[in-house]
């Protein structure tokens, strides 16, 4: 049995590296390539206990503000890649040994870093003349960004999410 001593956290966080169509100048604009004509963002998981929804327009401020100077290069994508979980990517588990359980880690760093490069360059090809920024929000900091970490927000752009779980 293993046993976890000192502080155990549910919390997770993710990044977004995201693909956008040209220079975004103004919240409406970043409102409308977000959410065209909706006025609410539903909270991915509802609860009692907070708001259902959020307006599309404060997320849209809150994405805004979040990508103020921040646009990536090839080099900042995969290094963003390079930092977590990537869905379909090597699995640590694969990288156990079968008796001790023992990880290997230089292994399987090795492993995820190669398929994180291809991701980078095949995210770049496929998305030719774009903008590339990156979000990062972790429901640690509470139900809005639990909201824009496990929701929907991106799902009308080309993105990959890194998950820092």
């Amino acid at each position: 049995m293993k046993i976890r001593t000192g502080f155990v956290s549910n919390s997770s966080s993710s990044s977004f590296i995201v693909a956008f169509p040209k220079k975004v100048e103004t919240v409406e604009e970043l409102k409308q390539m977000l959410f065209g004509d909706d006025n609410f963002y539903l909270r991915p998981y509802p609860s009692a206990h907070y708001e259902l929804s959020y307006s599309c327009l404060e997320v849209a401020k809150t994405v805004f503000s979040d990508m103020q100077n921040k646009c990536l290069t090839r080099q900042d994508i995969q290094r963003q890649l390079h930092r977590g979980y990537l869905h379909k990517g090597p699995d640590s588990d694969d990288f156990r040994d079968p008796v001790t359980d023992k990880l290997d880690w230089n292994a399987y760093e090795t492993a995820r870093d190669k398929y994180a490069d291809k991701l980078a360059v095949k995210f770049i090809a496929q998305n030719p003349n774009k903008y590339f920024y990156v979000f990062e929000y972790s429901d640690e900091n509470g139900p809005y960004e639990a909201a824009l970490e496990h929701g929907d927000l991106f799902e009308k752009l080309p993105y990959i999410r890194v998950s820092h779980h």
